[in-house]
């Protein structure tokens, strides 16, 4: 609708409801009753072109309220930031979307919101107000991504992107959307756009794991999934699309499902971390990669065991009874730490809670007193295979 020079953009719903309803008070005779109302041929933009008056003063307000009722409920219609997209194989025939997701994180947790798909389109409203609605983090919100899976091809995950409205978009008002394969797609406040996105084939992808010797680790537990967050106080990943935990065979291989997004691979085997790439240090030993077609290798170690070699003496004599403590390393928050040994009538240390000693897993140990309280601590990542280490405790304190 043209009003003061200004165009109002309403969508055609929007249009007929008002009309609906204005156009029976235009049946009274008015001048403004004569009025061309026209709708343009592009579908989104209403014309009102003015007749030659009659004269003035008006005879009648019911032209005039009639176009005032028009105008007031075209012009309260917010207009909606939209994205339809339209997904194609490599060959540009359309590809059946089986489901689609909006991917949100904020500081501590995420979100996951299915879209509406029809066919081989999926349409998105990129309104602050829309998601505000359905995501009570919305002043949070640190990125999304959008999510399409279609029916024989490999899932797609967008680059992360800035919703438009939280602040985080530069320039405000705008966005970019970037799928691999396609090109990025720019979004601007208040329009309602269209674009293609193309998904490939699904193909076949595998873990390959080795040892340091390039020799098979075979019956190594993987979890797997589709990684777009670890943002919460203690390292986890809370944004990942889990795949089945899976085992390494003989060969050392595990298969992967397919798509176009990084992984989150986690170690589930006890004592066994990444080496080659080595992955962040975090517990479970985590790697965040992108998996190419075919063999992907990654060179894991195990963690070596050694006896335990301890002695807990107060003013040289045994402390039976002392409890020795040990904090595992790269343990973000949590139970990080636990009794491991006990002294006993020799004050020799003795394993409890746990099978074997592997230093290497803990960043240190240490024995408290009564209070709670250190008196005494030390890395063991720095003890050799069969050294003996003497724990000397002060005398005086229980």
């Amino acid at each position: 609708m043209l009003l003061g020079g200004r165009i109002c953009r309403a969508e055609p719903a929007i249009e007929s409801h008002c009309l609906a309803w204005a156009v029976p008070l235009l049946s009274l005779k008015s001048p403004i009753g004569s009025a061309d109302w026209r709708k343009t041929e592009n579908g989104g933009n209403l014309r009102a072109r003015s007749a030659t008056m009659e004269s003035m003063p008006l005879r009648s307000a019911a032209g005039c309220l009639a176009a005032l009722a028009f105008l007031h409920c075209v012009l309260g219609q917010e207009a909606h930031t939209k994205l339809r997209l339209h997904v194609q194989d490599r060959d540009g025939n359309p590809a059946a979307v089986e489901r689609a997701e909006l991917l949100l994180v904020a500081w501590g947790g995420s979100r996951r919101i299915e879209l509406a798909t029809d066919a081989a389109e999926v349409e998105v409203t990129l309104d602050a107000q829309w998601l505000r609605s359905r995501f009570d983090r919305f002043a949070d919100l640190e990125r999304a991504y959008l999510l399409v899976q279609a029916a024989g091809s490999a899932s797609l995950r967008s680059q992360p992107f800035a919703w438009i409205g939280s602040g985080r978009e530069n320039p405000p008002g705008s966005t970019s959307i970037e799928f691999p394969g396609s090109d990025p797609i720019s979004i601007v406040e208040g329009r309602q756009q269209e674009a293609k996105v193309v998904v490939r084939p699904v193909e076949e992808r595998f873990l390959e794991l080795r040892d340091s010797k390039g020799e098979p680790m075979a019956g190594v537990s993987i979890r797997m999934g589709m990684f777009w967050s670890a943002a919460n106080h203690c390292g986890a990943v809370v944004g990942s699309l889990d795949f089945p935990v899976a085992i390494s065979d003989s060969a050392g291989l595990i298969p992967a499902p397919d798509g176009d997004f990084p992984y989150a691979l986690e170690i589930l085997t006890p004592h066994v971390r990444f080496r080659d790439p080595p992955g962040l240090p975090v517990l479970p030993p985590r790697l965040v990669s992108d998996l190419k077609s075919g063999r992907n290798l990654l060179r894991l170690e195990r963690l070596p065991s050694q006896e335990l070699l301890a002695r807990i003496l107060r003013s040289g004599q045994p402390a039976a009874g002392e409890i020795l403590i040990a904090c595992i390393a790269h343990c973000p928050c949590g139970a990080c730490c636990g009794p491991i040994a006990k002294a006993g009538d020799d004050g020799r240390a003795e394993l409890i809670n746990i099978d074997a000693f592997h230093p290497a897993a803990y960043e240190k140990v240490m024995i408290r007193d009564q209070e709670g309280a250190v008196v005494w601590q030390a890395d063991p990542r720095s003890w050799q295979a069969g050294q003996t280490i003497v724990i000397e405790l002060p005398s005086g304190i229980p």
